[in-house]
């Protein structure tokens, strides 16, 4: 439905985007939130969250600078996020990070939790919330260097697909109940896209729990007779 094109800044920066799409900034959104229905926010990107809390990373800075990187992206893990093991600085060693994180005290990137309060705002309830993404595997961390450049390893093992691990946009994902990732490494997006309706239809109740009746079986083509009520809870109250 939507063709943006894939030009824009190497910073892309997917959750203050969602955040200024919903928080009744831009007049041209006016009515999308509505009160009675839910809320489903889908990252497709083979990018982490890249969300600045200043425009730092914006300038020329010197490539020689030691605290972001060559790489426009790497500036991004870099001051973004920490793995635990081995608890070494990205630029002391390569090799495969594990337990990996937002970095809490980033004086560059904005935190998740800002991104993750402003959704549960939007909502009496956060089960009214469901929060996907099909993005590069936040596991698969690896820091290489190519040439005398640092950079974060590719995510993903399919010949040809090319991600960044997702550490920040997981991290948004698991503080919602209704939530779920796929990987954007795969040719077919097609059972990521399944896997993210099945979530969101999980949560409102399919309409039909069995298989239909064909109330004309003489007439070619299934005949079916159909009453929908929707029956809601109120807000906050219990299913």
């Amino acid at each position: 439905m939507v063709s943006p094109g894939a030009a824009g800044c190497g910073l892309e920066q997917h959750l203050e985007a969602m955040k200024r799409a919903t928080d009744g900034s831009n007049p041209l959104n006016a009515g999308f939130l509505r009160e009675d229905a839910y809320l489903a926010v889908i990252v497709i990107a083979d990018e982490d969250d890249c969300s600045l809390a200043k425009s730092s990373l914006f300038d020329a800075i010197p490539r020689s600078d030691p605290r972001y990187g060559e790489k426009i992206n790497f500036r991004c893990i870099s001051q973004g996020v920490v793995c635990e093991s081995p608890a070494t600085d990205f630029f002391a060693a390569d090799g495969p990070r594990e337990d990996c994180h937002p970095r809490e005290d980033s004086t560059e990137l904005t935190t998740i939790k800002r991104y993750a309060d402003h959704l549960k705002s939007l909502k009496a309830d956060p089960r009214d919330i469901a929060v996907a993404a099909i993005t590069g595997d936040p596991e698969n961390f690896e820091i290489v260097t190519t040439g005398g450049v640092t950079e974060v390893g590719n995510a993903c093992s399919n010949a040809g697909a090319e991600a960044a691990p997702a550490v920040r946009t997981d991290a948004l994902l698991q503080q919602f109940q209704l939530s779920t990732r796929s990987t954007i490494c795969q040719g077919d997006l097609s059972q990521g896209l399944r896997q993210i309706g099945e979530l969101i239809t999980e949560r409102i109740d399919p309409c039909f729990d069995s298989n239909l009746a064909d109330v004309d079986p003489a007439t070619p083509g299934p005949q079916y007779e159909c009453t929908v009520t929707e029956v809601r809870r109120a807000p906050g109250q219990p299913e």
